[in-house]
Parts: structure tokens; sequence; C-alpha cells
């Protein structure tokens, strides 16, 4: 089944269908859905078009656009991270073995982008003073 099926699946019943609480067994097993992998990487792409937007800090900082424009970055990325990751968690830590589903490569690929946006955005949130003072030492 893709993202999109488990979407279907729980929306036709009824239930919730952005994530489903217990996928594999009883306890701590949440699998989100296709849709709410796509709000995330809506909200990845909001933060950083936030980002761009907003105007830069004066240097000397340790950040590079305001505060005010900062957290909310930084709070979106991070709430972008979380299906991704738990449903990496999910799918390889809940499921009974021997494993049922063998996470697929571009659900790994799809974890690896959603985090090297991350970085992407924490950096960019921030700053990177310090490599500018040394370039301009240098």
């Amino acid at each position: 089944m893709s993202g999109w099926d488990v979407y279907r699946t729980p929306a036709d019943t009824g239930d919730n269908a952005l994530v489903i609480g217990e996928a594999f067994r009883a306890g701590f097993s949440p699998l989100f859905t296709g849709l709410s992998v796509v709000i995330a990487g809506a909200l990845l792409g909001v933060a950083a078009l936030l980002l761009m937007v907003a105007p830069r800090t004066q240097q000397p900082s340790p950040w590079a656009v305001s505060r005010g424009v900062a957290t909310p970055v930084l709070l979106l990325a991070l709430l972008a991270a979380v299906p991704p990751l738990v449903n990496l968690f999910s799918l390889t830590m809940t499921q009974p073995r021997p494993y049922l589903i063998q996470p697929p490569g571009r659900l790994i690929g799809g974890v690896l982008l959603a985090c090297l946006g991350e970085i992407l955005l924490i950096l960019g949130a921030t700053g990177s003073a310090g490599w500018k003072r040394r370039k301009a030492s240098g």
C-alpha cells in the first residue's frame, strides 16, 4: 500500500485520515498517511519561503534574520520533520518480527532529504557568522 492508500482507507471508514494511531501493534506504532507527509512538505516549503523573504539582520549577529522570523521558521522545520521520522521509526521498530514491510528506498531517501532541508533551514535562520568572519579575515 502507498501512503495514499493508507490515507483513503481510514478516510473511507471515518477514522483519522492523517495518522493511524496503532498501525502495527497495540501501543506506540503511529503511521502518518500520505496527506500528512504532503502537509509536512508544504510546511517545510513555507518555512523556506519565509526565510528567503525575511530581511537580514545586521552582522555580526548570532541570527541571520530577526528572532521573530527565525523562531517560527525553526518551529515549522521541526514540525515538518515529525511525519517522515515517525513513519521510518514505526516501520523499523514497531512491526512484528520477521518484518512484514521493509522500508522502501524512497522513504529512506525522503527522510534524508527532509533532514537535509531541516539542516539548511536551521543554518539559514541562525546564519553562519563564524564562516563570514573566517572568510573576511582570510
